[in-house]
């Protein structure tokens, strides 16, 4: 620690109190304008290039049945269960239209 202090205060040649106190209360956190969390990244790319949110969900459950192979599952699952689930509700004008772009589903299913 005391050599990366120093590598810092190059016009140090060794660690006082003085040099502890102004490392304590250096500022070293910079934001970035640009940052975008995960998780907000991949709806994105997910919404503007590969078909939405319900393209990513059909992707992972088809992974899981590949991937673990389950030899138990409801009666009536599938791959594409909650996207038929958001279709029907949209159908009904359950659904707002901005969740249906995030969804992938703006201009396969009209709203009532």
């Amino acid at each position: 620690m005391q050599r990366t202090l120093l590598d810092f205060y190059t016009d140090q040649t060794e660690v006082t109190e003085d040099i502890l106190r102004q490392a304590a209360t250096t500022e070293y956190r910079v934001e970035n304008s640009d940052y975008c969390q995960h998780g907000e990244r991949v709806v994105q790319q997910y919404r503007d290039k590969f078909g939405g949110l319900v393209e990513l969900e059909r992707l992972w459950r088809e992974h899981f049945l590949h991937a673990m192979q389950p030899r138990f599952l409801p009666e009536l699952w599938n791959v594409n269960h909650n996207a038929d689930r958001l279709e029907v509700r949209a159908s009904e004008g359950r659904v707002d239209e901005a969740d249906l772009l995030v969804a992938g589903l703006d201009a396969k299913v009209k709203v009532i």
